[in-house]
């Protein structure tokens, strides 16, 4: 019995030589309890037991007499080769595992480098909304006819006068967006309230002023610094820094090309702020009644043939106000327009 649990046992029928039949016992680390007991059942024979410890070399021993947290790296060696040593059947299973060891790391490397050419994760609705809008390219393909068809789009980013391919590829230069352009033509077009010229003694931006690495945003902040530059452009920026994310063609992008990453946030008229296109048409609408306004201006100066005047504000404000229960719709304002003195009395 080895400290309260039996460990070995052995029944001899016959006699043997000393060097025949032993008994090996490996004692655990620190203080052991042995208990033997031996009975002779047949008589007649004589018996004798002897301990054998293996006699351990002055630097193992050494090393045996350091805790095992506190051994150092040399001391770890010592030990090591010494095992090694008295247990050279070993060296097979040895060799076989250090094997397998360098395969399962080229493995493991193999799966990382993998792993690293897997696409960076992407929000899920968007993910959902491209697939689905590839898979209706592909169905139009096939389905070609010559009428036109309305299709919908799922895409908030997408929809409106605003994000028209057309109004953004026109309101650029042939190399980078303008997005002071966009901003007046905005301001002009959907509220009718064109900026006042820039300065005669105000110099363009200068393209290749300062470092490469700097966004549209940070290259314009000169402008805005400029006391005579910042009323415009504190009313002009928000509007066309809001649709940078749309290239010169009108093609999303994330980043620009020296891959600094497009900030389209803002804030509209000082009281709607927007971290993204979604949220700036969603601030957009929250104005109805400028926008209606504003068309309801176009319009009526469509339908007059001339420039208004400062009389036909009134009329202007009339239309809107009677529109308002209508939502300002399209053929309400244009029915209102018609009815209006300023039309009916036209030469």
């Amino acid at each position: 019995w080895l400290n309260g649990q039996l460990v070995a046992e052995k029944k001899i029928t016959r006699g043997v030589a000393p060097d025949q039949d032993k008994v090996r016992v490996e004692l655990l680390e620190g203080k052991n309890t042995l208990l033997m007991k031996i009975s002779n059942g047949g008589g007649g024979y004589g018996f004798y037991f002897k301990t054998q410890s293996v006699p351990l070399p002055e630097p193992v021993a050494a090393v045996l007499q350091v805790t095992a947290s506190e051994r150092t790296e040399d001391q770890k060696q010592v030990l090591v080769k010494y095992y090694l040593s008295i247990a050279p059947e070993l060296a097979k299973v040895r060799r076989q595992i250090s094997q397998d060891r360098v395969a399962v790391v080229k493995q493991m490397q193999q799966l990382e480098d993998q792993l690293k050419k897997a696409p960076k994760p992407r929000d899920l609705k968007q993910h959902r909304a491209d697939a689905q809008r590839r898979f209706d390219d592909q169905l139009r393909i096939k389905m070609r006819s010559r009428a036109f068809k309305r299709m919908p789009s799922t895409d908030e980013r997408y929809g409106g006068i605003i994000t028209n391919a057309a109004m953004l590829s026109m309101n650029n230069g042939t190399k980078r967006t303008h997005p002071i352009a966009r901003g007046a033509w905005i301001i002009e077009v959907i509220f009718n309230n064109p900026p006042p010229p820039p300065p005669n003694d105000i110099p363009p931006l200068n393209e290749n002023d300062g470092p490469k690495n700097l966004t549209i945003r940070e290259k314009f902040a000169k402008h805005r610094e400029n006391p005579d530059c910042a009323g415009c452009h504190s009313k002009l920026d928000p509007l066309g820094f809001a649709l940078e994310n749309f290239d010169i063609t009108g093609r999303w992008r994330d980043k620009y090309d020296n891959g600094r990453k497009v900030d389209a946030s803002g804030t509209l008229l000082r009281k709607y702020e927007f971290s993204d296109i979604v949220k700036f048409k969603d601030s957009l609408v929250q104005e109805d009644k400028r926008f209606a306004k504003a068309f309801t201006s176009h319009l009526l100066r469509y339908a007059l043939a001339r420039e208004l005047l400062p009389q036909d504000t009134l009329t202007v404000e009339s239309i809107v106000n009677d529109t308002q229960k209508d939502d300002y719709r399209l053929k309400s304002l244009i029915q209102k327009v018609i009815l209006s003195d300023a039309f009916l009395q036209t030469q």
